[in-house]
């Protein structure tokens, strides 16, 4: 469940799911279970979208405790909103081009609609060629990314995402075209958070709970060791690594996926847009173990003899 809500409506559900008998052992925190494991040695936020509003969670990191202490919802500010805001976009396109507006009828609207809903799952945009069937003809035109990802930051102008710092995001935030390289430009880093791990963690903080002992779940401990600030340099005698390790595949330091990012001569990290361990990244060298984001990938530092 997300953060906003409240005791009182999760008690009015736990009244409703009583009456139909269908069991309900405790009600765990989505943004705890997303982050419980998320690389990070200090607090930080957790993003998620919803159909009609956008969740800011605090987690706070303790040693290996992670509690989630505060959830903003930012209302009007969700996925609705932004596929409204590209359908504007191209509608707006078409009057001014064409005189044709797609938004006058239902069918031509639905076409808009789908058209739009069929580009989350990518996490960027190219120029878009958009088609619209209106009685016997067609009508087509071409909008541009740059539109698409102003609108999108048009959408998203009333949050305040620079004093967030390190903030994870959900898949459902990676869904959205634009979104994770506009969040990147206005905190220090993004993780991106994966569903496979918070159904592992959503188990994990379900131990224990009971059908006779209902409670809120905003608490728990992580399976991550303890990341202190200075776990990057943390051991001295580590030799340096030399690749970065990602889904069974390890990229040299030279690799053009990240060499704008590694100087491959000292195995140190540069320039802006790469945390290490959930950290600014801060210039030293990378030692095995080390957890790398570059944007919204993830590789673990290794060092290959």
């Amino acid at each position: 469940m997300g953060g906003h809500v409240t005791n009182e409506q999760l008690g009015l559900l736990l009244g409703i799911a009583q009456e139909l008998q269908i069991p309900v052992r405790g009600f765990i925190d989505n943004a705890l279970a997303y982050g419980l494991d998320a690389p990070a040695g200090r607090d930080f936020h957790v993003i998620d979208i919803e159909l009609h509003r956008l969740l800011i969670s605090k987690v706070e990191v303790e040693t290996q405790q992670r509690s989630v202490s505060h959830c903003a919802a930012v209302d009007g500010v969700g996925m609705a909103a932004i596929l409204e805001g590209w359908m504007n976009v191209i509608a707006d396109n078409f009057v001014q081009k064409t005189r044709f507006d797609p938004l006058h009828a239902a069918a031509s609207e639905q076409q808009l609609f789908d058209t739009v809903s069929n580009w989350l799952g990518q996490s960027t945009l190219t120029d878009q060629r958009i088609r619209i069937n209106h009685g016997e003809s067609i009508r087509e035109l071409e909008v541009s990314a740059g539109e698409l990802s102003d609108k999108l930051s048009q959408r998203l102008s009333a949050v305040d995402f620079t004093q967030l710092g390190t903030v994870g995001v959900t898949e459902r935030v990676m869904a959205v075209p634009f979104l994770c390289d506009l969040l990147a430009s206005k905190v220090d880093a993004v993780l991106p958070l994966e569903s496979a791990s918070a159904g592992r963690n959503f188990s994990q903080l379900g131990e224990g709970l009971s059908t006779d002992k209902v409670r809120r779940v905003t608490s728990g401990n992580s399976t991550l060791s303890d990341l202190p600030a200075t776990s990057a340099a943390a051991d001295n005698n580590l030799r340096p690594a030399t690749h970065l390790l990602q889904e069974h595949i390890a990229f040299a330091f030279d690799h053009p996926a990240v060499c704008n990012h590694i100087d491959s001569a000292t195995g140190s990290a540069t320039g802006n847009g790469i945390t290490i361990n959930g950290r600014p990244n801060e210039g030293g060298r990378l030692k095995p173990g080390d957890t790398v984001t570059l944007g919204t990938q993830v590789y673990t530092a290794i060092r290959l003899e």
